[in-house]
């Protein structure tokens, strides 16, 4: 019985002292997400220039890329929004990775030897509005110091 309550007294101590620091660092995190995409190909993006994100924050500028513009098929218009692009997968492509060395190639194809050594995140969506069945398209993130670009099928 006393084994269980020092358990308890040990964890509520972890947890309250972990508590400040998130605190300290949810400030950075939240200035990082205010700054909004830039479409294309980053300019400077190396290994020494670029700036890890987070799944959330790849995500999240991926999803403020894709879903917008307007829709129109078979004479309807449809607003595109986060809920009807789906998200599919999302992969951390790296130079190194083996699942991603074809991610890769087709990164390498849209903004060329820039993004080489730089560590990118790729997120296939499905296009619920399209009649066709099996609509994807992928965009890649990546991060420098300054800003989050978002590239690919757009």
């Amino acid at each position: 019985m006393m084994r269980g309550r020092r358990l308890i007294v040990a964890v509520l101590v972890a947890v309250a002292g972990a508590a400040p620091l998130g605190a300290a660092c949810a400030p950075a995190q939240r200035a990082s997400a205010v700054v909004p995409p830039r479409i294309g190909c980053p300019k400077n993006l190396t290994g020494y220039t670029a700036r890890p994100l987070t799944l959330a924050e790849a995500l999240g500028a991926a999803r403020r890329i894709v879903a917008r513009g307007i829709e129109s098929n078979q004479g309807r218009r449809e607003r595109r929004t986060p809920e009807n692009q789906e998200v599919l997968e999302v992969i951390l492509v790296t130079p190194f990775s083996p699942d991603g060395k074809g991610l890769a190639k087709l990164a390498h194809r849209y903004c060329g030897d820039r993004i080489a050594a730089a560590t990118l995140w790729a997120v296939t969506f499905h296009d619920t509005l399209s009649v066709l069945c099996c609509v994807t398209q992928t965009v890649f993130v990546a991060a420098t110091r300054e800003h989050v670009y978002v590239f690919g099928e757009l």
